[in-house]
């Protein structure tokens, strides 16, 4: 076997690979006897058709059979002769046909790859962390508190203007330069106001209205609307209110906490409870914020060539989730322009890069999925559901479920490594403030451990 390397990039390259013909010939006669054994000929019994009307019959599959066979491992072989490790390969190589007049008596093709690129050694006491140190007060408490109750809320007809917390039912229809544009009209909508399903201007428009009124609202779409059509734009729309109704809460009493699952049935122990799992869901964001800091200041100081096949592959998984995301919301055909490639492409370079620097850099400080650190994160999460050890031993004895945590555990050590030699603030803060007035999230964590 003839090998050469051709160097085509920063990270491409290209093996031109000449096998002596003679092999490819003999590996071909070698499949067809094989296949005769079994070949189903006319006039003949299986195994007894003479070779040369099995090829005849069977030549072309034999041949595209036994050279995909050869590339392969060809290919492993030229890669050991070039001292190339097969783990430093981007995705998977592209075979050709060889350029110019073929060699006499051999069998010539290219293989074209990438290489994983190389990681330089960076500086982590140029990366900043804020770290949130947040404080949990009665009036959270009472807050999540009127969220559980918003979300047990019985609502019922009233004869008044829509307002934020009311649902409501109405008819509308848009319009972009006068004329009425796919997706933009929908008869009897609900809508709960201020719960964030429709853009901003959509629902503030619905606020003011009552059955049977109409009103004329223009709509402004953000820049980064999916729809192209609509991106950036400013549409005209027609609102007709059909039914106003509005939330009748339950009182904040033993018997709500009963119907929330609370065992002692009493206020005091739902806000015991309330605090428990806010205080689980607020270590966890505070690891999230901490860590999202942390891989973004890995990102800024690590400059790298990307292997554009790792791209590609990323950008088809962020499409994959997209596609999935549109089928939830019952989009089953999504037009072309929702999945252009460029909607993705800065998402999938940033991911990959991040990968490609984190195993690195965990392979680099031997990081491992400390026994202790796991359990521990097990057990946290336990802390979510009825029966904490349950949920534990469950877990250990799921071998996918117990990598997952295992890889939590290697990426929070990794965190800690890099908090190490970073420059960190404590940032003290309310817990509102924290969340951005969204403790939605928190809320609902502590609704679905109560309940």
């Amino acid at each position: 076997m003839q090998v050469s390397l051709e160097t085509l990039g920063a990270l491409q390259r290209r093996l031109h690979i000449a096998l002596p013909q003679e092999q490819i010939d003999a590996a071909i006669q070698e499949r067809a006897k094989r296949v005769a054994k079994t070949a189903k000929i006319s006039g003949f019994r299986p195994g007894k058709a003479p070779l040369n009307l099995v090829l005849q019959q069977y030549g072309d599959t034999i041949r595209s059979e036994v050279i995909s066979a050869k590339l392969d491992v060809s290919f492993n072989d030229a890669l050991k002769q070039q001292a190339i490790a097969a783990d430093s390969l981007a995705g998977y190589p592209q075979f050709g046909a060889k350029a110019g007049e073929p060699q006499a008596g051999f069998f010539e093709f290219t293989a074209t790859f990438e290489v994983m690129p190389e990681i330089p050694q960076a500086d982590f006491s140029s990366v900043e962390i804020q770290r949130p140190v947040v404080t949990i007060e009665d009036s959270d408490i009472d807050y999540t508190l009127d969220v559980l109750r918003r979300q047990r809320a019985v609502f019922a007809t009233v004869d008044r203007a829509a307002q934020d917390g009311d649902r409501v039912s109405i008819d509308f229809e848009g319009r972009l330069d006068g004329v009425p544009f796919e997706g933009g009209s929908a008869q009897n909508q609900r809508l709960d106001v201020g719960a964030k399903q429709f853009l901003p201007d959509f629902e503030a428009g619905v606020i003011g209205l009552k059955a049977g009124e109409s009103k004329e609202i223009k709509v402004n779409f953000p820049a980064e609307y999916g729809a192209e059509n609509l991106a950036g734009k400013q549409a005209d729309f027609t609102l007709t209110m059909r039914e106003v109704q509005g939330a009748q809460l339950p009182e904040l009493n033993d018997e709500f906490a009963k119907s929330l699952g609370v065992k002692t049935g009493t206020l005091e122990a739902l806000r015991s409870e309330v605090r428990r799992n806010l205080e689980l869901e607020l270590v966890r964001r505070v690891r999230e914020n901490v860590r999202d800091q942390v891989f973004k200041g890995l990102l800024a100081i690590h400059d790298l060539e990307l292997p554009q096949a790792l791209i590609a592959e990323e950008i088809q998984e962020l499409k994959n989730g997209a596609l999935k995301r549109f089928k939830d919301m019952g989009v089953q055909q999504p037009t072309p322009d929702m999945l252009k490639n460029e909607y993705f492409e800065a998402n999938a370079r940033e991911q990959v890069k991040l990968r490609l620097v984190l195993s690195h850099l965990v392979r680099k400080n031997e990081l491992k999925p400390e026994v202790e650190r796991t359990r521990r994160l097990v057990e946290e999460a336990s802390q979510a559901y009825e029966n904490p050890p349950e949920v534990t031993e469950w877990v250990y004895q799921n071998a996918d479920q117990l990598r997952q945590f295992e890889a939590a555990a290697v990426e929070e050590a990794f965190v800690e490594w890099v908090l190490g030699q970073a420059k960190v603030n404590d940032l003290p803060q309310s817990l509102s403030k924290f969340y951005g007035r969204e403790e939605n999230s928190a809320a609902a964590a502590a609704s679905s451990a109560a309940a």
